[in-house]
């Protein structure tokens, strides 16, 4: 982590970082076990992935988010400015859970999302927005090629998310298309 906020630093040339996407994820080779198969090393292992993991990279490019965010007070809070995007999931949101699977990645999420709430009210004071953001189901490695979405058109959906987003949007978790998803 150190040396990729040094090398931003560097390439940076003084003007910080504006934008930070994180996109730690992953989840138990068994997704449909339920919560009695989930193990404490389990829970542990894939938590320090997507939640440890997001907060200490998101604390070590903090310095170069808000000096991003002070140089740029002229335009409104937007990720032009600064901000934060963790990448989350639908299934984290504990409202609308009703199946008992992928235990460990629904909690995991659930924490990043309880994480991205925090952080946003700690952030917003340093003009750098934060949001939870559900891609939608992604033809990747853990999507599988069933999935909704290919890659390029999930990206394409969260550029638009970024250039989109907004002060009002701070600290929500939100669907691609800014549809809030109860936590």
């Amino acid at each position: 982590i150190h040396k990729a906020v040094v090398s931003t630093q560097s390439t940076g040339g003084g003007k910080g970082l504006n934008l930070l996407i994180n996109n730690a994820g992953i989840q138990s080779y068994d997704k449909h076990a339920g919560v009695q198969a989930c193990s404490q090393d389990e829970l542990t292992n894939i938590f320090n992935v997507n939640v440890s993991g997001t907060h200490s990279v998101t604390m070590a490019f903090h310095p170069l988010l808000k000096l991003s965010a002070s140089q740029r007070s002229d335009i409104p809070i937007c990720c032009a400015r600064g901000g934060v995007i963790n990448l989350s999931t639908k299934m984290a949101s504990i409202e609308n859970t009703e199946k008992s699977h992928a235990v460990s990645y629904k909690v995991t999420k659930a924490a990043l999302n309880m994480l991205t709430k925090i952080t946003s009210m700690e952030f917003i004071n340093d003009g750098i927005l934060c949001l939870a953001v559900h891609p939608g189901w992604v033809q990747t490695d853990m999507g599988g090629k069933n999935a909704d979405l290919t890659m390029e058109e999930s990206v394409a959906d969260l550029v638009d998310l970024i250039v989109k987003a907004k002060h009002e949007h701070n600290g929500q978790f939100v669907r691609k298309d800014f549809v809030v998803i109860p936590y």
